[in-house]
């Protein structure tokens, strides 16, 4: 999310690539966003608008699910968890809840909690595992000399995986190795590979 102006929702490949945007219209300051992988909906909290959002994974479908100026007076972050969805408040110092789908059974969880900014559910349904390309039996990091990413599967045809390099690297040929390796230096988008 992006407060910036305009501010927006967009997804990505964890390797930066195949950027779209979710969400351009009718956002403000988009705190706290979380995916629920079951309904595949993204959710977020705008503590300008003091709303609780959701939009399908593509854009589509968008939903208001909760509005208050009580209850979301300054949400920050928010988490989902079966047909719940639970949301921290920095101004009410509070963590609260209500049903993901229609806004109501608004409970307060927790209150009086200082500087409460971030809230994550841990369970096995939520941290599902999937198959990580850059870890296979025989090769480790995907091959990559310095970071393997995951690459988006847009298709058959998609790589599995993309190679990047520091900036002022620059990725050799057979686009596993570096040129120059600077491991302090960030990573730069111009200097992948995919695989």
């Amino acid at each position: 999310s992006d407060w910036g102006e305009p501010a927006k929702i967009e997804k990505a490949g964890m390797n930066g690539l195949d950027r779209q945007q979710l969400v351009t219209t009718d956002i403000e300051r988009p705190n706290g966003i979380a995916l629920d992988r079951v309904k595949n909906r993204v959710y977020w909290v705008d503590s300008k608008l003091h709303k609780l959002f959701s939009v399908d994974i593509n854009g589509q479908d968008r939903r208001i699910i909760f509005a208050s100026h009580e209850f979301l007076a300054h949400p920050l972050s928010l988490t989902i968890f079966e047909d719940t969805v639970y949301w921290t408040d920095w101004e009410n110092e509070a963590v609260y809840s209500a049903n993901k789908f229609t806004g109501s059974e608004l409970q307060t969880v927790v209150n009086n909690l200082y500087d409460a900014r971030d809230i994550i559910v841990y369970h096995e349904l939520v941290q599902q595992s999937g198959k990580n390309w850059c870890e296979d039996e025989n090769m480790t990091n995907g091959g990559c000399e310095y970071l393997c990413l995951p690459a988006p599967q847009i298709n058959s045809r998609s790589p599995k995986y993309t190679c990047m390099c520091p900036d002022g690297d620059a990725l050799q040929d057979n686009g596993l190795k570096c040129k120059g390796q600077n491991q302090s230096s960030p990573v730069s988008e111009e200097l992948a590979y995919s695989r």
